[in-house]
């Protein structure tokens, strides 16, 4: 009887470890065969992906663009000679179209189109339609030999930029018997320097504009260069506010600052107008400041002897932070610290529950265990068995 049970306790003990070593296997052998899915997909899509740009690049090799690149954009300059006369030709290339003054001697024209259907058809060359023409010359025809309303496109190459006529422009066959070359007519060639930290603090000055009266103007100006502006007039129901910024500035006279590439307006109000350029900055004397604008011709260099002032602000509080950006600062603070500390939390849970479940063995491996821990008994109780016959 005992060698009996001995025996079924042998096979059941072997059986499970078996089943233990079958689990594994067929565990291994799933994950793998997901793998091997995973990148074969991957590899399907790469290769679809490939085929599929190739085949758009293949189908055109024009680029449709929605405006001029900023890379055209900017003032040009051309000086020629033509039947004994001299001519100096500057363009101005905006986004969506360009501006041309010709001059020669005491004749000035003006020409300006604007273009659409933009394209890309190589690295440089662009071809567009013009939509519309302006041209002015003292009530007479446009002076030199050039009509520039009929420009089909530009190309820009060695730092010149090339202007095509004709309907025959492509990647490989264009003119380069008009070229420009790129000028700077903004004057900027002064050392520049942070903007002076006694602009830093609370300004205002009490004005009467746009049919109001009494407004109340304030800027703040914050020591990293931030700046609100807001304009009030309570009996008017007036309040507007406004946001930019500034970092860089140019000494272009005394007390006077011009703005170097501001983000925004540091103006009262808008300004405008066709073929003219604006430089904007402010004059600072102690607790007095000043917007300030310079403006000149679009084709003409910029010059800094006559600016127009704006208001005269006074300096009441050398704190440049608005009450609202300290509210804000504070409750940014209060709701970090609320979410770090809800963030360790989450992160102490999370890490709880995985300990716990890393410890938990899978099916397979339990069965094996059960099956070696079978093992060691079995082997136990057959040495015990056999120790009883040999003292019998």
């Amino acid at each position: 009887m005992k060698k009996k049970s001995y025996i079924l306790g042998s096979v059941l003990v072997l059986a499970l470890f078996a089943a233990g070593i079958s689990n594994n296997q067929l565990a291994y052998a799933e994950d793998s065969q997901t793998e091997s899915s995973q990148v074969t997909t991957v590899l399907e899509t790469s290769e679809a992906t490939v085929t599929e740009a190739s085949e758009e690049s293949s189908a055109s090799s024009a680029i449709a663009l929605d405006y001029l690149p900023a890379n055209l954009q900017g003032t040009w300059e051309n000086n020629y000679e033509s039947d004994g006369q001299s001519y100096n030709v500057r363009m101005i290339v905006t986004n969506n179209g360009l501006s041309v003054q010709i001059k020669s001697g005491d004749q000035e024209s003006l020409e300006s189109v604007q273009v659409a259907n933009i394209e890309q058809l190589a690295e440089g060359v662009y071809s567009f339609d013009i939509t519309s023409s302006y041209a002015e010359l003292n009530n007479e025809v446009l002076i030199g030999d050039v009509d520039y309303s009929q420009i089909s496109g530009l190309v820009l190459a060695n730092d010149k930029l090339y202007l095509q006529f004709g309907a025959d422009l492509s990647a490989d066959n264009w003119s380069k018997d008009y070229a420009f070359t790129s000028i700077d007519l903004s004057n900027v060639d002064y050392d520049t320097i942070d903007f002076p930290k006694e602009l830093v603090g609370t300004w205002q000055a009490s004005v009467s504009w746009g049919g109001n009266q009494n407004v109340q103007e304030t800027y703040v100006i914050s020591a990293d260069g931030k700046v609100s502006k807001s304009f009030v007039d309570q009996n008017a129901g007036m309040d507007i506010s406004e946001e930019m910024s500034i970092s860089k500035v140019q000494k272009v006279g005394d007390n006077l600052y011009r703005l170097v590439a501001p983000d925004g307006s540091f103006l009262e109000g808008g300004i405008g107008g066709m073929y003219v350029q604006y430089q904007q900055g402010f004059y600072l004397d102690g607790d007095v400041m000043k917007p300030v604008l310079w403006s000149s011709s679009s084709f003409e260099e910029m010059t800094y002897d006559n600016p127009s002032f704006g208001s005269e602000f006074t300096r009441v509080s050398t704190d440049g932070q608005a009450a609202s950006d300290k509210t804000a600062s504070s409750s940014n603070s209060s709701s970090q610290s609320s979410s770090s500390s809800s963030s360790s939390q989450a992160s102490s849970s999370s890490a709880q529950k995985e300990d716990k479940s890393s410890n938990l063995p899978s099916t397979g491996e339990t069965v094996s265990i059960l099956g070696a821990v079978g093992l060691v008994i079995l082997a136990a109780v057959g040495v015990y068995l056999l120790k009883k016959k040999k003292e019998k």
